[in-house]
C-alpha cells in the first residue's frame, strides 16, 4: 500500500501546494471535489499532504477564495475589473472582514459592496 509522507518540503511541494490550495476556489464556487476513485487515491493523498503541511500554512481556504475572486472574471495579479477601484487582492480592508463571495460566481458579478471593498 502506498503511504504519502512529505518529511522533506522540496520542489515539486513548494510548485504545486498553490495550485492544490486553488482548488479551494473550486470547491467553493462550483462545488468540485476530487473523485472519490481509487485510480485518484494518490493523488489525493498527496493533495492532503502539501495542503496540510507545516510549510504550506500561509493561506487558509477562506482567504484564497475572498482574494482569488478576481482571478476567475479573468482579472488577476491585482488588476482591476471594469467599473473598480480596488481588486480583491487587495489589502484593505482585511480579507477577514470581508463577506464571502456570492457562490454563483460564474451567473453573477459581484458588486464592491457585495464583496466587502
Amino acid at each position: 500500500m502506498y503511504v504519502c509522507a512529505i518529511s522533506a518540503f522540496g520542489w515539486a511541494e513548494t510548485v504545486f501546494t498553490p495550485f492544490f490550495e486553488r482548488f479551494w476556489f473550486l470547491e467553493y464556487h462550483e462545488n468540485f471535489e476530487l473523485p472519490n476513485e481509487p485510480r485518484y487515491a494518490r493523488v489525493r493523498e498527496w493533495i492532503d499532504a502539501c495542503i496540510t503541511h507545516p510549510a504550506a500554512q500561509q493561506m487558509t481556504k477562506e482567504e484564497v477564495v475572498k482574494l482569488c475572486y478576481d482571478d476567475s472574471k479573468n482579472a488577476g495579479n491585482g488588476a482591476l475589473l471594469p467599473g473598480r477601484v480596488h481588486s480583491s487582492m487587495a489589502l484593505e480592508p482585511d480579507w477577514r472582514a470581508r463577506p464571502w463571495s456570492p457562490k454563483n460566481n460564474y451567473e453573477h458579478s459581484a458588486t464592491v459592496a457585495e464583496l466587502g471593498l
